[in-house]
């Protein structure tokens, strides 16, 4: 049965992959996307049951294809709510505290992030202080008709704008064996602030491919340099499509922020594994101590 499922999976990828391109003809488009993917209002709809409309606007022409006129797409979610501390001792940052809270928390707390000045030395109040700020991550594993392909979704939204704007990381890893996140067209991803989208396709260089013949080890990570310029909204997202008939499905992704300043060189230093931030990426000792480990999502799907 595994040599049968592998043989199927490959067999999807070579249709997923010569599959010829069909123009709406004379229909008016109802949606176009940014990589110039033509959606009618039908298939807009459909591929809202599964994704977000920032999901779609930044998905590559093979991951839309393969769903956008599937009538049986279905996802199953997982979110956490967290609460950042970070305390700053002349203007840099010296420690972070994660903790998780409820949704009603999230929800009531204010839309500025909070800022506590210091009582221990009130003559550097201005320089000396925590800011705590509230993000909502999201897991999602989305699926049609067939099984065998599923997307994997992991989005954070912030409530707050955090202070520090360098390379945050977002990265997903599976429990079972699985093909062709690594192809190119079958992964996006996007940075949306103030209103603005950034889209990370396939070829971008933020993208890091972490390969292991070890569960958990192997997988794919995107480095986000955030907007210096962002005011009032922030949110990050990836998606990746892994070939994999295996049920149960399970799911890791983690979100990092980087509380100090990193190159995306540094962004990059990590390999994946369960001992890592978010019980997933594991970066290197002297980049470490620039993250704020988040708390990490697991999610199993199994139908």
């Amino acid at each position: 049965m595994k040599k049968l499922g592998f043989l199927t999976s490959l067999m999807m990828i070579f249709t997923m992959c010569i599959s010829p391109v069909y123009a709406l003809g004379n229909e008016t488009p109802y949606f176009t996307n940014m990589n110039g993917v033509e959606l009618t209002k039908e298939q807009y709809n459909n591929l809202l049951k599964g994704f977000s409309h920032d999901t779609i606007n930044t998905m590559s022409e093979e991951m839309i294809d393969f769903l956008k006129d599937d009538t049986n797409i279905q996802k199953v979610s997982t979110t956490k709510y967290v609460k950042v501390s970070t305390k700053y001792v002349n203007n840099e940052a010296v420690s972070t505290s994660e903790e998780e809270v409820s949704k009603a928390e999230f929800d009531n707390s204010p839309k500025e992030s909070i800022i506590t000045k210091s009582l221990i030395t009130p003559m550097f109040a201005a320089s000396d202080y925590v800011e705590t700020d509230y993000k909502k991550i999201t897991l999602d594993v989305t699926f049609g008709a067939s099984i065998s392909t599923k997307y994997v979704t992991l989005t954070n939204v912030w409530k707050q704008i955090p202070a520090t704007k360098s390379f945050d990381v977002l990265a997903i890893s599976v429990g079972v064996p699985s093909i062709s996140f690594n192809f190119n067209g079958q992964r996006s991803g996007y940075q949306k602030w103030d209103g603005n989208t950034i889209n990370y396709d396939a070829s971008s260089g933020n993208w890091k491919i972490v390969d292991s013949s070890t569960i958990w080890k192997k997988g794919l990570g995107l480095s986000q340099n955030i907007v210096d310029a962002t005011t009032t909204s922030l949110s990050n997202s990836i998606t990746v499509v892994f070939l994999s008939g295996a049920l149960p499905f399970p799911v890791r992704a983690s979100y990092q922020h980087a509380t100090s300043s990193v190159t995306l060189a540094q962004s990059h230093d990590y390999t994946l594994g369960t001992d890592g931030m978010g019980g997933l990426i594991k970066f290197s000792s002297s980049v470490w101590s620039k993250y704020d480990n988040t708390p990490g999502l697991y999610a199993e799907l199994n139908i």
